[in-house]
């Protein structure tokens, strides 16, 4: 009996189990993990979210018109290991996340590795105020807060792009899930970035805005190019010795630079249009039409060799382009840090700008000229290349960029450019390096037009040329690089002064710039010039000479002969 209550209450129990989801009893053989792997979601941001038709870039006014807004929100990147300088082996990171994250996205360390020198690094008696005025910009405070009247949107490496932003708890994760939003992101609104993630993509902003960050640690870092392509994985020998390739993540419309960590070595200077002209390392080809990378390498795969590998796609990270000649107005930009694209900041006719605390470096290298998809070719015989940390260009009013660090931008740290006015412009304490003019005042335009009511004053400008925009110039030579370059001749300056700055060290000289008669171009006072070396001291466009005249460095009396022409109240250092 004891034997027949025990056989129907042991199928009960079966029953039961089965009934509940049971597994019949039988014990699972998969391990228990302490790191639970969450399911992704498939839900995307919202289509009615995406850009306004009408919002859309000017192509006759705007400088990169072809370029959209990233709307590649899946990405899978990798972490960083900024602290190493060899790599021994790279696995990939666990990838966890909430339930409702839409894609897994890893999270990267911010690099805080001071790059701008690491490539043909210079030396001189100033280096100790420039590592002053550094330090001064990466600990700069946050003053851009949280609207009290308006609305105030959040991103986070912590966050969630099915979030609604609207708060530090349910901020977005991606840049690119910003730049899926100018229609729901308002005028007049804040957007604050939490410091110590790593957020990638290239996004526009509204009218009105203030971006900064929140949080402690480094300042936000925003990339380019939506991963990086720094493991063993993303790379693949081809059957050419030495050629590698890497299939991109998304179509670009032009990879201008490859750049290896964080700036020991650049691809640009070996940029080619053809897999048979790769010849030595670090040699790439961009294969547009079918969004690959071919890289020229002898030392085995690059994803087991660098510990960081970034594309420096077209398009600016933060843009904000004119329409029908209406100004882009009212902008704040602080504490951010831009990396890797064709452009860090980019404006088209602006008023009322502010750009202040940001590191903006390893910019530019892309392509201007069309690219003809069926022949897999660039069009043209101007094949200009981009690379504008921050750039003004058109009818520009009342601008401020101050206490910036800027470095290795393959044109100009800081350019005002394009044939109109330029009004009320200061440009003051700010570091500036390794860029191939660190300064470009480009302005030419009828008579009313020109330079007003502008200072360039107290920055660091030293180092101009001695970067990878000075190497492979398609579209332009390496004779007008300078750390000032001073292209208005011919253009009338009203109240345009460049004074008390520090001026330092040039590979093709120290500044680029006509020869004024007091009327046409600023005036310098009171600078600090440093040359060494037998570089070059100044070349100087003379009036009724085609030719330009350089006039010599290699000892302080031509430094001062040559600095005299441009500055009346110069400080000279020949070392």
């Amino acid at each position: 009996m004891r034997k027949l209550l025990a056989v129907l209450l042991a199928a009960l129990m079966l029953l039961a189990l089965v009934a509940c989801g049971g597994n019949g009893g039988e014990e699972s053989s998969a391990p228990i993990s302490s790191e639970s792997e969450e399911p992704t979601s498939s839900v995307e941001p919202d289509a009615s979210e995406e850009p306004d038709a009408s919002e859309e870039p000017d192509a006759s006014e705007e400088p990169d018109a072809s370029e959209e807004p990233d709307t590649s929100g899946s990405t899978t990147t990798k972490t960083d290991k900024p602290t190493s300088s060899s790599k021994t082996s790279k696995t990939k990171t666990s990838k966890t996340s909430t339930t409702t994250q839409p894609t897994l996205i890893d999270y990267e360390k911010p690099v805080t590795i001071n790059g701008a020198g690491l490539w043909m690094g210079q030396k001189s008696s100033i280096d100790s105020k420039a590592e002053t005025m550094r330090q001064k910009v990466l600990n700069a405070a946050d003053t851009v807060k949280p609207s009290t009247s308006g609305t105030t949107y959040y991103v986070s490496y912590k966050g969630n792009d099915n979030n609604d932003g609207l708060s530090p708890e349910t901020a977005w994760r991606t840049t690119a899930r910003v730049g899926l939003a100018p229609s729901v992101i308002r005028e007049n609104s804040v957007l604050l970035f939490e410091r110590g993630g790593v957020y990638r993509g290239q996004m526009e902003f509204r009218d009105g805005m203030s971006i900064g960050a929140y949080g402690t640690g480094p300042k936000p870092q925003l990339y380019g190019a939506t991963k990086s392509y720094s493991d063993e994985s993303d790379w693949e020998k081809t059957s050419t010795a030495n050629v590698w390739k890497a299939k991109l993540d998304k179509k670009y419309d032009h990879i201008g630079n490859i750049i290896f960590d964080y700036g020991k070595e650049y691809s640009a200077p070996g940029l080619t249009f053809s897999l048979d002209k790769l010849a030595k390392d670090f040699d790439y080809y961009h294969d547009i039409k079918n969004s690959t990378i071919y890289l020229y390498y002898s030392k085995g795969n690059p994803g087991a060799k660098f510990e960081s590998i970034e594309m420096s796609p077209k398009g600016a990270i933060l843009r904000r382009y004119t329409r029908n000649n209406n100004p882009r107005k009212n902008v704040t930009i602080e504490n951010l840090c831009l990396r890797y694209s064709a452009f860090g900041i980019s404006f088209g006719d602006a008023e009322n700008i502010k750009i202040t605390g940001c590191e903006i470096g390893h910019i530019g290298g892309s392509m201007q000229t069309e690219f003809d998809e069926s022949k897999n070719k660039f069009l043209g015989t101007s094949m200009v290349r981009y690379g504008n940390g921050i750039e003004f260009y058109g009818d520009v009013k009342n601008i401020t960029v101050e206490n910036n660090w800027i470095y290795q931008c393959y044109d100009a740290g800081y350019t005002d450019q394009g044939g109109y006015t330029h009004q009320n412009v200061q440009v003051r304490n700010n570091l500036i390096e390794y860029c191939h003019y660190n300064i470009e005042v480009f302005v030419s335009g009828n008579s009313g037009q020109g330079v007003k009511d502008t200072v360039y004053e107290k920055n660091i400008l030293r180092y101009a040329g001695f970067c990878f925009g000075a190497y492979n110039r398609i579209g332009s030579g390496t004779g007008q690089g300078g750390n000032i370059r001073t292209g208005s001749n011919g253009v009338k300056s009203d109240n345009f002064i460049i004074r008390n700055n520090i001026i330092a060290g040039g590979q093709f000289g120290l500044v680029f710039s006509p020869h004024y008669d007091g009327v046409k171009g600023p005036k310098f006072e009171g600078n600090t010039w440093l040359q060494y070396g037998d570089y070059p001291a100044l070349t100087i466009i003379t009036p009724g000479k085609k030719a330009a005249d350089a006039l010599p460095g290699g000892s302080k009396a031509n430094l001062q002969t040559a600095v005299g022409y441009l500055d009346k109240t110069a400080t000279v250092i020949y070392e």
